[in-house]
């Protein structure tokens, strides 16, 4: 028997609630961001690399389905729609940070099987390079990766999130972030301006339910193909105000989501 049900956002703690079968309260204990993202120094690996591409957008997020209705992250819509939009422009790539569950060299070939299949089909000639980047990073490295100065902005057009940790992340350490401007993330994100890309509230298709943590009936994000391509096309030709944006949004978010504020 449960006395209390912690969860790491209020977006959690409403569906819960909504679903009508609790019976015990239940509390909101958010997420904190590395500690690391405060220091100055981070490991050289990512931080310096040459990604021989020079407007890199960086997705930082796992495969959750093997096609692009069932990725509850939509990381193959994204994929696709950057790749469309940036067709025959060698200056931008795509710097993605993925697996499918495990950090295993078999996860590694399942999914890059799975990006290969999804680039094959977009039709586009001379798409962004996709820069596939799997398995274990240390704190230090993905700290340097978020500051890597070819990287401009995090993309992650999720289609729900319990909170959305890489999102505070990449937000504390002044990265820029484009996303679904619905769930948990906007919690913190609205202490100050994002690029936030237009949805649906849709149903989840029904193989996606498996009675578990996916019923039939509920329903998630639909980004907008259109706005997201206009306000990533709007971005990489006039970044200085959205850069601004996330300066300040760090600044704030390093106050009220550090390890102290949290556990205070």
């Amino acid at each position: 028997m449960m006395d209390l049900v912690i969860v790491p956002s209020s977006h959690a703690k409403s569906v819960l609630e909504l679903t009508g079968e609790l019976d015990v309260p239940v509390r909101v204990v958010p997420e904190w961001f590395y500690p690391e993202i405060l220091k100055e120094e981070h490991d050289p690996f990512l931080r310096d690399h040459d990604f021989g591409t020079k407007f890199n957008f960086l997705i930082v997020s796992q495969l959750t389905g093997q096609d692009s209705e069932t990725d509850r992250k939509n990381i193959l819509n994204t994929l696709k729609w950057i790749c469309e939009e940036f067709e025959d422009n060698p200056d931008v790539g795509i710097v993605l940070k993925t697996n499918h569950g495990k950090g295993t060299k078999i996860d590694r070939h399942l999914t890059r099987n799975i990006l290969n299949s999804t680039l094959s089909e977009i039709g586009v000639k001379n798409r962004p390079k996709v820069h596939f980047l799997h398995g274990n990073l240390t704190t230090s490295e993905i700290c340097g990766l978020y500051r890597n100065k070819s990287i401009k902005a995090l993309v992650n057009l999720t289609r729900g999130e319990g909170f959305g940790l890489p999102i505070l992340e990449a937000a504390a350490s002044g990265l820029p972030t484009i996303t679904t401007g619905w769930s948990a993330h906007t919690e913190f994100l609205s202490l100050g301006k994002f690029i936030s890309v237009n949805h649906d509230l849709v149903e989840i298709p029904d193989r996606k339910a498996d009675g578990r943590i996916f019923v039939k009936g509920l329903k998630w994000a639909d980004p907008h193909e259109s706005d997201f391509k206009k306000k990533i096309r709007k971005f990489y030709e006039k970044s200085d105000l959205p850069d601004k944006w996330a300066q300040d949004l760090s600044l704030k978010i390093r106050e009220e989501y550090c390890r102290e504020s949290i556990i205070k």
